[in-house]
């Protein structure tokens, strides 16, 4: 098996280190079968290669975004230093808007975005920064405003990942420190001070809404125990599926019938040189 961290993609023309996995995994012949072919953080990133019991985890859903336009996450230091300037994108040419207001919650740019030093020159372009932060790192150093938040350790909230062949029960384990409030709680006074509170929160607590998002997972999985049995539990494990093989192995049905188990490429295979990727005509990405 030829196996490769995420990493490798956070820089110029990252991509090609994967590909370049996937070609040679191609040319030993090894993939589709046990203990053969490619992984991307086998054994090493979220539980990748566990094959545990897949459960759709609860979530909160969100209302459609008015606005369209986008960039690839890698361009945040390009959109800030460029604004209007276009960009290509899976083949299609894009502007960067011009952004006046920076507001993070969640995740830290400064902690996984490639070339920091150039971030940092960009990051002073804005007019406003405001950030959701518990700790005086790198991206609070940089922000205009800072919104003391909780960490996990400081509030309520259930655990797991779609990897994972449990969900976990999480409880305050102490008070939140000085001004610190919930993630939650934060978004919804800004809701209210912007006159959607109520369509924000419908009417629930953090608490309430936790409690939501664990019925909503009782309701797919039967034979989860109630909320009380659950918090004094600690965890439940998902269910086992006995249609699910007991031992998995990536494109093994591929291997088996390429017809049958095509891949979402034009041509339906593994592919060393793209048609389309050669349509968009990129001076520095042969095909």
């Amino acid at each position: 098996m030829v196996n490769a961290a995420w990493s490798l993609q956070r820089a110029d023309h990252g991509e090609q280190a994967h590909w370049a996995m996937i070609a040679l995994a191609a040319a030993l012949g090894q993939i589709g079968l046990p203990g053969g072919g490619f992984g991307l953080g086998y054994g090493a990133v979220g539980s990748v290669g566990n094959g545990v019991p897949r459960v759709r985890l609860p979530r909160i859903g969100r209302p459609p975004n008015p606005v369209d336009a986008f960039i690839p996450v890698a361009r945040i230091a390009d959109m800030l230093l460029h604004p209007g300037a276009p960009f290509t994108y899976d083949g299609s040419v894009h502007r960067y808007p011009d952004i006046r207001l920076v507001y993070w919650a969640g995740g830290n740019p400064f902690h996984h975005h490639q070339d920091l030093n150039r971030l940092a020159r960009a990051w002073r372009t804005p007019e406003t920064v405001v950030v959701h932060e518990p700790f005086w790192n790198p991206l609070a150093r940089r922000a205009d405003v800072v919104l003391p938040v909780t960490t996990p350790l400081e509030r309520e909230d259930i655990g797991g990942g779609s990897p994972d062949d449990h969900l976990f029960w999480m409880p305050r384990l102490i008070d939140p420190v000085g001004e610190a409030r919930d993630d939650y709680e934060v978004f919804a006074a800004l809701a209210k001070r912007l006159g959607f509170e109520a369509r924000f929160t419908e009417g629930r607590t953090a608490a309430e809404w936790v409690r939501e998002l664990y019925e909503e997972y009782r309701r797919t999985v039967r034979s989860a125990p109630d909320w009380d049995a659950f918090r004094e539990a600690g965890h439940t494990r998902h269910p086992e599926d006995p249609s699910r093989p007991s031992r998995l192995v990536l494109l093994d049905g591929f291997r088996t019938d390429p017809s049958l188990h095509a891949l979402p490429t034009p041509s339906g295979r593994i592919e060393l040189w793209s048609e389309r990727i050669a349509s968009f005509g990129l001076p520095d990405c042969p095909p």
